[in-house]
């Protein structure tokens, strides 16, 4: 069975950064995906980053990529489902294809941890189950956007899904842009792609600082921990301040160099 490859390093130590390079090798498609963030069909088909705990995958064949992730750290689910999610894919020379979903609290504020309570969390998990029947399409600007039903006919599937467990993710998007498919990435089976994950940033309420302070005391913030990649790519995440004081979380973003898969039959016909 073809599997995702993750070519990695990683050195870390009890709260210091980690450093990582990714390359990530797409399989070349061998079962049917259903997009339902289940991810039954992915079994033996996904690799396991560390820091954060997550589960990635990827298949294309000539017209789909599909990618698939779970993300086993609850509070990084919970900025997901707050914050919403972007995922990028840019293939050299074309317009990077952009999807926020889940969507998030739009032009929402980031409540400081010590004022949320449980009613908060219960809010933000009603949010993100309604927010599962559409996502945005993002372009350059800040009100470049396209709000876009998940049931389309344009061969974008995206959902995602959070109970007790972990927090699923299953997109497939087109490869190559036509008449039928016009929001594609834009590149051929064999290409490598730059792919991108990331929460957008939110708002900060009235009194709190740049880096999660809040004016007359409160939590503060910084660059503390974190995990970051060399060529290949780039995780960042919150982390604790000396002495175990507990920072707001950063925006989580990763970026990594994906390749496509080529058809085997095609490459074992050409030699």
């Amino acid at each position: 069975m073809k599997t995702l490859l993750l070519l990695a390093v990683l050195v870390s130590t009890l709260h210091g950064p980690v450093l990582a390079k990714e390359k990530l090798q797409s399989s070349w498609l061998d079962r049917e995906i259903i997009v339902d963030a289940g991810l039954d069909e992915w079994e033996g088909a996904t690799v396991l980053l560390e820091e954060p705990v997550m589960l990635v995958g990827a298949f294309n064949d000539e017209d789909f990529l599909y990618v698939s992730f779970s993300i086993r750290e609850p509070r990084i689910a919970q900025q997901i489902m707050a914050r919403g999610l972007i995922l990028e894919l840019d293939a050299k020379g074309e317009k990077p294809l952009r999807i926020q979903f889940p969507v998030g609290r739009l032009g929402g504020e980031a409540r400081p941890r010590r004022q949320r309570g449980p009613e908060d969390m219960e809010n933000i998990r009603d949010e993100f189950e309604r927010s599962q029947k559409t996502f945005l399409l993002l372009g350059t600007g800040s009100s470049d956007r396209r709000r876009m039903a998940v049931d389309n006919p344009f061969g974008i599937a995206v959902r995602a899904s959070a109970g007790d467990g972990p927090l699923n993710y299953e997109l497939r998007v087109p490869l190559s842009r036509d008449e039928n498919h016009p929001y594609a990435i834009g590149a051929d089976s064999g290409a490598t792609l730059a792919l991108s994950l990331e929460t957008p940033a939110m708002k900060r309420p009235e009194g709190m600082e740049p880096g999660g302070r809040l004016g007359g005391g409160g939590m503060r913030g910084g660059g503390g921990g974190g995990m970051r990649g060399g060529r290949g790519g780039e995780i960042r995440r919150g982390g604790m301040r000396g002495g175990g004081e507990r920072m707001r979380p950063e925006p989580i973003a990763l970026r990594a160099k994906l390749t496509l898969a080529v058809n085997p039959d095609a490459a074992d016909s050409a030699r």
